[in-house]
């Protein structure tokens, strides 16, 4: 995944918020106006049409159009992306001498419509619009520069989000890839034992297996499966397991409807009942026995260990294959109990 640089573009919801800031700063300044509007009495730097709704409203308006103006130049980065090379000091140097150029010639923009509306503007007035100004330009700096500390922040911590899932997503692939293969390699030597020692029932066989296998790659995307179609699946793969041990092997399944309605990492029962078979003896003298039921927190697949008279070697591939899907796909962790006489895992619903 290409890492991308952050945009030097501002979100809608963002050039709402600077509008806003810019209105309340606005509004702050002439909030004396504002009051005078009620209250003539009341001065703002002049007397001079102070109680005037049109120049208040023109100031109102005027000032917040400058005040979001400076708030998007130093939220945006367009400053920054023009002056790559320079060092962090002389960026803000450059920041500022802008500010201070676009402040000026918005004052004097200001100034002449304000002459233009009101004739003249005495000393006083001018000297006191002056100060405002000077306040707006340094306040919204601030802000500015707080808001886009901030919009940086969240980009890279919406990156760092986007990024793991990819991993994730790029991790939980390679899981499920490795289903193939693993599923495929145990079926094949299961069907080589039949063809070798029940010919007649390796017509079924297939059929049952291409079953399964279609129901492997139809899932492929899904990543997660209902408990319900889970044990729709198992009974074929059941089956299959019977065709080669008979009545030596038995799965009982004892789950609440509620819980066959859960959602759980695809083939999550069918590793179980594979890893039992692997590591355990399955014979006339030594049946195996799975159950599968629930408790109020999870699934629990347990069995009688039957240690087989030849060890089997195990990379334990199967186990951490699930523990990790489980933990990308639903955030919890699978519990494995290895007592001496009984081996449990039990799966968080």
């Amino acid at each position: 995944m290409k890492k991308k640089a952050i945009s030097s573009g501002i979100p809608k919801n963002n050039l709402a918020i600077i509008v806003f800031i810019g209105f309340a700063i606005s509004f702050l300044i002439n909030f004396s106006k504002f009051l005078a509007l009620f209250n003539p009495t009341l001065s703002y730097w002049d007397e001079y049409d102070v109680g005037s709704v049109p120049i208040y409203l023109s100031r109102l308006i005027l000032f917040t159009i400058f005040c979001s103006f400076i708030l998007y130049s130093n939220v945006a980065t367009f400053i920054e992306d023009k002056f790559t090379k320079i060092n962090r000091v002389l960026l803000v140097i450059v920041q500022i001498t802008y500010n201070i150029i676009v402040a000026i010639i918005c004052f004097y923009i200001f100034i002449a419509f304000t002459k233009f509306v009101q004739s003249s503007i005495d000393k006083t007035e001018y000297r006191g619009l002056k100060y405002a100004w000077g306040f707006m330009l340094i306040l919204c700096f601030f802000i500015g520069t707080l808001l886009k500390f901030k919009i940086k922040q969240k980009a890279i911590e919406l990156e760092k989000e986007q990024l793991l899932k990819y991993n994730l997503q790029s991790e939980l692939k390679a899981l499920q890839n490795q289903l193939d293969p693993h599923f495929l390699f145990n079926s094949l030597n299961s069907l080589n034992y039949i063809i070798k020692n029940l010919p007649e029932q390796a017509t079924s066989f297939v059929s049952k297996l291409s079953g399964i296998y279609r129901y492997i790659l139809m899932s492929k995307n899904r990543e997660m499966v209902l408990v319900n179609e889970e044990l729709d699946f198992l009974s074929d793969y059941n089956d299959l397991i019977k065709v080669r041990y008979g009545t030596n092997f038995e799965v009982i399944i004892d789950l609440a409807p509620k819980i066959k309605q859960v959602a759980i990492p695809i083939l999550s029962l069918q590793m179980l009942i594979e890893n039992a078979i692997k590591h355990n003896e399955v014979s006339k003298e030594f049946p195996l026995l799975i159950t599968i039921y629930n408790d109020s927190n999870n699934i629990i697949v347990k069995n009688k260990i039957q240690q087989k008279m030849s060890p089997v070697h195990s990379l334990k591939e199967g186990l951490l294959n699930l523990s990790k899907r489980y933990s990308l796909l639903k955030g919890k962790k699978i519990e494995i109990i290895n007592s001496d006489d009984y081996f449990e895992v039990k799966l968080p619903v």
